[in-house]
């Protein structure tokens, strides 16, 4: 994930999907409360007005999108 302070904005990568479940690299010691921890983290360093970029996909607007 990479914050850019100065433009407000949080790239998640591939931290963060929409539609589809995420996927886990369990072969390299990934797992789904390893995602839930870095998604958590990931929203915490966000605002209201903060845009997010997630991984392979448009800009998100909201935290409901």
């Amino acid at each position: 994930m990479i914050r850019y302070e100065k433009g407000n904005v949080l790239h998640m990568g591939d931290i963060w999907f929409n539609g589809m479940y995420p996927f886990i690299d369990v072969g390299t010691g990934g797992n789904i409360n390893g995602m839930i921890l870095a998604a958590g983290a990931g929203i915490s360093l966000a605002d209201a007005d903060t845009k997010i970029v997630r991984g392979m996909a448009r800009w998100v607007t909201n935290r409901r999108s």
